[in-house]
């Protein structure tokens, strides 16, 4: 008799089952993904871990700047190889110099940047049906906010992967450790 009421215990007990952190993000997301991106069909495949979030000296106004300016310093020295009849030797070598320049700024800039939490993250990859009615398959990071109440913003990594590629190369699809 003692072992039926522990037993019995024991399967009340399980049958509390609280959410973990874990499945609450993904609740948060899959609401997010249902009632504001409006997916039609939406089927899960596969979620990532949950991950702290911080910001990001990328993120930033200033870094953003000198980063472009950084790229187009870049693309003119592609471009004077492509076409060296059109730029100087002084002009490439200027155009060089000015892009070591903005790196540097930016190098700076991330070394002096001090990383805050900002909530957390996780990874999803999901099936569902495009406008033309096609499978289709999206994967998106997406932030919730410290106490995991809501999405603050996503990112994609890919979306309108047909479903049939997606599962060809589920690895090379799927999610980065």
């Amino acid at each position: 008799m003692k072992i039926y009421f522990t037993i019995l215990c024991i399967l009340c007990f399980l049958s509390c089952h609280n959410p973990n952190n874990k499945e609450i993000a993904q609740n948060k997301v899959e609401d997010y993904i249902i009632n504001i991106n409006k997916k039609s069909n939406y089927k899960p495949i596969l979620f990532g871990e949950l991950d702290s979030a911080f910001t990001s000296v990328k993120h930033t106004k200033l870094y953003k700047e000198y980063n472009q300016r950084r790229g187009a310093f870049e693309a003119m020295e592609i471009l004077s190889k492509q076409y060296t009849d059109i730029y100087s030797e002084d002009e490439v070598k200027s155009n060089k110099e000015q892009e070591m320049h903005f790196q540097a700024i930016c190098d700076s800039l991330e070394s002096a940047f001090t990383p805050k939490f900002i909530g957390w993250k996780i990874q999803h990859i999901y099936k569902y049906k495009n406008s033309k009615s096609e499978d289709v398959v999206d994967n998106h990071i997406f932030f919730l906010d410290k106490e995991k109440q809501n999405v603050i913003k996503d990112e994609q990594v890919y979306t309108n992967l047909p479903y049939n590629t997606y599962f060809q190369d589920t690895v090379f699809y799927g999610i980065k450790k």
